[in-house]
């Protein structure tokens, strides 16, 4: 009704974005230079300013320090996650997925009357869950055959 009722609004409503999405990209080509440069600094003179603005913005949200030391537990728990090899995609993709994932088993156990066997009586279902076992498993296995592999080329030479 808009595009019929007020065409100039319209027009100049669709003119306004054009033109900023034309200053977003000039601004992103002059400002990638800054970034570059940006990028040189080294981290221990950065980092401390990162966490600096962290803490600051965790504490401006609701103005809680309650916010500001879940934000240092989850810092310590990044840093212990980085320093042990644990990878950042799955942990993203785990954080972006859980909501879904749980509320879909919510509704499968509902809809089965909580019977957990109908995850696996459904051959798709089923197979799914056998290949998330397998690839957690995995490198647990890929370990002990490694090491098997291992003492048989020491027993041979």
């Amino acid at each position: 009704m808009m595009m019929l009722q007020q065409p100039k609004l319209a027009y100049s409503i669709f003119a306004g974005y054009f033109f900023s999405n034309l200053l977003i990209i000039l601004a992103g080509i002059i400002g990638i230079k800054f970034v570059i440069k940006l990028m040189d600094f080294p981290y221990h003179t950065i980092g401390p300013a990162i966490l600096l603005f962290a803490v600051i913005g965790s504490y401006a949200i609701n103005n809680s320090m309650s916010d500001v030391y879940v934000t240092l537990i989850f810092g310590f728990i990044g840093y212990i996650m980085k320093k042990y090899g644990f990878g950042l995609a799955p942990l993203i993709l785990g954080m972006i997925l859980g909501d879904l994932a749980e509320v879909s088993l919510r509704r499968a156990m509902l809809l089965s009357n909580f019977d957990p066997l109908v995850l696996i009586t459904r051959p798709i279902s089923a197979g799914l869950i056998i290949f998330a076992i397998v690839s957690l498993c995995y490198p647990l296995i890929q370990k002990y055959i490694f090491k098997s592999r291992g003492k048989e080329k020491l027993a041979a030479s």
